[in-house]
């Protein structure tokens, strides 16, 4: 039996369940013409109408003619033939009545439909008459009026917006299905209209979960008849690898004759053999062509020899890729006569730019970093010291900057000096070259811990180009920077405060006005959870209440409230009161409808509402959360279900995740009960993202219920749903089955979202997302395959632009890592010991591998390989620590690491004592010097520095805890 019977059995059966009901439609509808005859079910048995069958529409009298035109309209597989033809007939009375049975079956209009959509369906032409039955979740009945609309004008019109349609409400869809138990005619549906990869996939999900065969013959929608080849082809692949037939997605892509999609297929399969001599054989063709030897393909297939030869282990081609991506003496000295020509346009891309950016990428992540970086400093100089300094070596971005801590001491005024000018001086909307090398001098600064020298930048950078007007634009675009820069190595504390200053002194009277988007942008973007419009929202509100306080001021406090602080002269007894009667009244507007709509948009947002928790403000922040849900706020509606959920309350939960999706349809009563008898409406459709959380939502309560029907019913509804054609339903549900603990589950949808989107590289940030998302689920329970897809994440951002430059030395550790990981799990020292070396190649200081996985690897056995690995971060750290004496934090992290390790504790207390040296009063860094003390059996001195600790930050548990555990060993 092909697939096509199989689902006409399928349907056959879905009829037979519903039989009942349609015959009762038809029965009362004959009844109340005076028409009903017993045989009309045994009439369906028969076979195909004839022609003499359809004489019948015009003999006899009138109810002989009307239960030929019910029995023909009803039984559509049998007399659609019939019907076609008689609507051809000489007589009158046949055709029209057969043209009335074909316009009904175009709009999806059968005996079984209730009065009240018929009557819609009349009034409407086809293409809205199926999207109101699909709405009304008469999907057999879609499937008639799809199935009609072929060979006719408006076909493919239709089949675009029932995929929209599909695509956009699928979760209404699927629930209207399961309730009706329809999911295989919604199915059908699909196989009609898919159009697009995403809903091709969408009818293979709902294939598999209705556990129906899938071959050769049935793997493309019906709709596919009419594809293009090449698109056949490309959704064919990604269809099998979808059914992880790697091996046949392979031979079709070579049977294509596209080296994309065979080099995608190659990789996905781990065919690394087959990619390494197709990539090595297309590069030496194109290196002996000379007028395709400066192409950036030539350079894409070199990058690939080096990805598939180190995942083969095969050095000789490692090595002779790795000579060919690194500059060539010429090259070098092509690319210095450029960066020191001045005519030359830094701003816009070269022709060489780009190859130069996938043969660095491709080094980098590989762990050659030092030819590497040569080709970087010839495209940004700035993105070398970036990357030196996330590698965890500052002495090589100093390097690159051609400069050393003494002479910083003697000439950083000048320097300062020297770039104001220059930027002052310079006509061109772009850092001057000064400037963009004491902003990264100003960040290396920062990380060896030399505040002083680096606040000194940032805050004569910041307020050196404010003192005109026509100095104004190239101070906005020099202090954007500095905030840039700080905020990237962390000191968000820092960029608020220079954020806070004005542009210009003459700008200190103008209030809100004097503060510009980008400078507010800035703002924003320094504080926790804060988008521009949740900060214009409190700096009114601060406006409001204070209205004779300085600007600056209100800024100030603006940016503390939102940092959870509270500012001075602000009293927590009546002045969060009076904030929250602002955030909580209805912005003003102009729009008269606005104004009078059943659902007001709020000053305040869910982002306040974050803020008044962390101001422990829990009944205001809940009164807001209320007040939010209660104006229509689909978010916070969410939020409310889930704070019932997490407290117990069963039934308030349920009931508000249930309105959640009924306020999705058409016919939902689109209300939430919150408390006593007031109703609050959804003032919007939900997204599809908040109705797919809600359906996890229920499924969560059905569960702590132990209702175990209604539990097992919306997991396959769940399950249904996760079938749709929609990347970011997906998302949203995975993301809420995570946050309930469903974290294999959330990871199984995360990675059946990988397969698909690899073939499409207009998508690898979406790859690479959700690559991240399952690998960091994974990585507990199966760190190899969470190695494997990031692993594939990172080669494919290599010729992308959407990643910043430090992405492709930190990406490659966490690959790393996690084969470390499985390799511990696995007992393989070898694996183990090659994912060791290349971590510390890219990072010697790498604080989560010492930390955190060499206790596992000392319980796996390999004892000598993890003493071997903490002993080369130490000495690491100690020749850093000869260098740069201020970087406690550094010094303080290793210190911890050798104490986590129990091991070589000598030289853990002189790099702890030296952090303590240098910032006495962090209680962090003193805790770390007594662990050490204890562990070196001195619990007195260590009881005594946590006592000390104790004194300064009393509300460290964790402090107490330590002087308890230290106190056992007197």
């Amino acid at each position: 039996m092909n697939s096509s019977a199989q689902l006409s059995t399928a349907n056959r059966d879905q009829s037979t369940q519903l039989g009942a009901v349609a015959g009762k439609i038809l029965i009362a509808l004959m009844v109340g013409c005076g028409l009903f005859f017993s045989t009309t079910i045994a009439f369906a048995q028969h076979a195909e109408f004839t022609d003499e069958d359809f004489a019948k529409l015009s003999e006899g009298d009138y109810a002989t003619r009307h239960q030929a035109t019910m029995n023909m309209w009803k039984n559509r597989d049998r007399s659609r033939n019939a019907v076609q033809r008689a609507a051809r007939n000489e007589d009158p009375e046949i055709a029209g009545r057969a043209k009335w049975i074909l316009r009904k079956w175009r709009l999806g209009a059968l005996p079984d439909t209730p009065p009240e959509l018929s009557r819609l369906l009349d009034d409407g032409d086809g293409q809205s008459a199926i999207l109101r039955l699909i709405e009304n979740g008469q999907f057999g009945a879609a499937v008639v009026a799809v199935e009609e609309s072929a060979g006719t004008p408006a076909r493919e019109a239709i089949s675009r917006r029932v995929t929209a349609a599909v695509t956009q409400r699928f979760p209404v869809y699927a629930q209207l299905a399961m309730k009706s138990q329809s999911v295989t005619q919604l199915l059908k549906l699909i196989d009609l209209v898919a159009e697009t990869p995403e809903m091709s996939l969408c009818r293979i999900r709902l294939m598999q979960h209705l556990d129906l065969p899938i071959d050769d013959e049935n793997l493309l929608p019906k709709s596919s008849s009419a594809w293009p080849e090449i698109q056949q082809q490309q959704t064919r692949i990604a269809l099998l690898v979808e059914l992880g037939q790697f091996d046949a997605a392979i031979e079709i892509g070579i049977q294509s004759n596209n080296p994309e999609l065979i080099r995608r297929c190659q990789m996905i399969a781990g065919d690394w053999q087959g990619l390494k001599n197709d990539a090595y054989q297309s590069a030496t063709r194109m290196e002996r062509n000379t007028d395709e030897n400066d192409s950036v393909a030539m350079w894409k297939h070199w990058s690939d020899v080096l990805v598939a030869a180190s995942r083969t282990g095969d050095t000789a081609k490692i090595d002779e890729a790795v000579t060919r991506l690194t500059l060539s003496d010429v090259e070098q000295q092509q690319l210095q006569a450029e960066g020191q020509d001045e005519s030359t346009d830094k701003s816009t891309e070269t022709p060489r730019q780009r190859p130069l950016e996938l043969r660095w990428r491709s080094l980098a992540l590989h762990g050659n970093l030092q030819p590497a970086m040569s080709i970087l400093s010839a495209v940004d100089q700035a993105d070398v010291v970036n990357l030196w300094l996330t590698l965890s070596r500052p002495e090589k971005a100093f390097a690159s900057l051609e400069t050393t801590t003494t002479e910083i001491d003697q000439n950083l005024h000048q320097w300062i000096d020297q770039a104001i000018k220059k930027q002052r001086d310079s006509s061109e909307n772009a850092l001057a070259a000064e400037t963009q090398r004491l902003l990264s001098l100003m960040q290396v600064l920062t990380i060896v811990g030399r505040d002083d020298a680096a606040w000194l930048i940032a805050s004569g950078l910041s307020s050196g180009h404010g003192n005109t007007v026509a100095t104004e634009g190239a101070g906005e675009l020099v202090s954007s920077a500095v905030l840039d820069g700080l905020s990237g190595v962390g000191r968000s504390d820092w960029a608020f405060k220079l954020a806070m200053q004005m542009d210009t002194p003459s700008d200190a009277g103008k209030g809100e006005d004097s503060i510009s988007a980008s400078r507010m942008a800035a703002i924003a973007g320094s504080l926790p959870e804060t988008s521009e419009e949740t900060l214009e929202v409190v700096l009114a509100a601060m406006k409001s209440m204070q209205p004779k306080w300085s600007f600056a001021k209100r800024l100030e406090a603006a940016g503390q409230l939102l940092r959870g602080k509270i500012p001075d002269k602000f009293d927590p007894q009546t002045d969060f009161r009076r904030f929250y009667e602002f955030v909580g009244r209805p912005r003003s507007t102009r729009n008269l409808a606005a104004r009078f709509s059943r659902s007001a948009t709020l000053r305040g947002n869910m982002q306040i509402v974050w803020m008044l928790s962390r101001l422990d403000q829990p009944d205001l922040s809940s009164s807001l959360l209320q007040l939010l849900a209660q104006s229509g706020d689909p978010d916070a509606i969410l939020e409310i279900a889930n704070r019932a959920l997490d407290s117990g309350d069963l039934d308030s939960a349920e009931m508000i995740f249930q309105t959640i999706r009924e306020s999705a349809t058409l016919n939902g009563n689109r209300g939430v009960m919150f408390g006593g008898e007031k109703v609050h409406r959804i003032a919007s459709y939900p997204s599809l993202t908040v109705t797919g959380k809600a359906l996890v939502g229920q499924w969560i309560v059905a569960k702590s219920r132990r209702d175990e029907a209604n539990a097992n019913a919306l997991k396959r509804e769940i399950e249904v749903v996760l079938c749709g054609p929609s990347a970011a339903l997906r998302r949203s549900v995975a993301d809420a089955l995570s946050k309930r603990g469903e974290k294999e589950w959330a990871a199984e949808v995360y990675e059946g979202m990988l397969a698909s989107s690899w073939f499409s590289p207009e998508q690898s940030l979406d790859f690479y997302q959700d690559a991240r998302r399952f690998a960091l689920l994974a990585s507990k329970t199966d760190p190899s395959s969470a190695a494997r897809w990031f692993d594939l994440a990172m080669i494919q951002i290599i010729d992308s632009n959407q990643f910043l430059p430090t992405a492709f030395v930190t990406l490659p550790v966490y690959v790393h890592r996690w084969y470390l990981e499985a390799a511990i799990e696995n007992g393989d020292p070898v694996q183990a010991e090659y994912r060791v070396n290349e971590s510390l190649k890219l990072d010697p200081m790498d604080l989560d591998l010492t930390e955190r996985l060499l206790p596992p690897m000392r319980d796996a056995g390999m004892h000598d390989l993890a003493d071997q690995t903490l002993l080369k971060v130490l000495q690491r750290c100690e020749s850093h620590a000869k260098e740069f004496p201020d970087d406690a934090m550094t010094l303080n992290n290793v210190a911890w690491v050798a104490a986590v390790n129990r091991k070589h504790l000598d030289r853990a207390l002189k790099l702890s004592r030296q952090a303590v040296r240098t910032e006495p009063d962090s209680a962090i860094y003193r805790d770390t010097l007594a662990e050490i003390l204890f562990l070196k059996n001195q619990p007195e001195q260590a009881i005594q520095i946590e006592q000390d600790c104790v004194l300064d930050d009393p509300g460290q548990w964790h402090l107490h805890e330590q002087i308890e555990r230290f106190s056992k060993a007197l």
